[in-house]
């Protein structure tokens, strides 16, 4: 496509891009290589954060986190201090990796609160054909809770593969 010519991406069968070719060319000081490997543990350090924050939000604990209930079974999750980077990430996981039929959720999206604060919130949906949402508002809550540590957790694996393979390959 003309408008993408740009970039590089390979697409899957629905024709949504799921790999890409890039380069880094450093400017400054660091290398490639170093820049590429400390994006990588950022991304790293800020999911390990949340899955420490994650919990806070049943125990009533001060966190970054807050959940409001928009409706019955739907949910907004605000996280202070992250942007559309992490964002994003887990978002697209959820959505690719944990939501189908059967599962716990039935939509997860997210977006920036304002362009020039660092608010993200999720928006989630419970799954009517998922037993856990028969279950009482707290017990939904803690559900939700450990769908998005689990997330974060995969997310976690996966980075630190990225990132052990860029320190051997680069």
């Amino acid at each position: 496509m003309i408008s993408e010519s740009e970039r590089y991406f390979h697409r899957d069968l629905n024709a949504q891009p799921y790999r890409y070719t890039f380069m880094i060319d450093a400017v400054h000081f660091m290398d490639s290589k170093a820049i590429f490997l400390q994006a990588n543990q950022i991304i790293i350090d800020q999911l390990e954060i949340l899955t420490k924050e994650f919990p806070k939000l049943s125990s009533g604990d001060k966190s970054l986190l807050t959940l409001e209930e928009l409706e019955d079974s739907i949910f907004k999750i605000h996280v202070s201090g992250f942007d559309d980077t992490i964002g994003s990430i887990i978002q697209t996981y959820i959505a690719n990796n944990m939501i189908d039929d059967k599962s716990i959720l039935s939509v997860c999206g997210y977006k920036r609160k304002h362009p020039l604060e660092e608010i993200i919130i999720f928006t989630v949906s419970l799954n009517r054909k998922n037993k856990v949402f028969q279950l009482n508002k707290p017990q939904q809550i803690v559900a939700i809770i450990e769908l998005f540590i689990e997330a974060c957790n995969k997310l976690i694996q996966m980075f630190s593969i990225i990132q052990s393979i860029a320190e051997k390959k680069l």
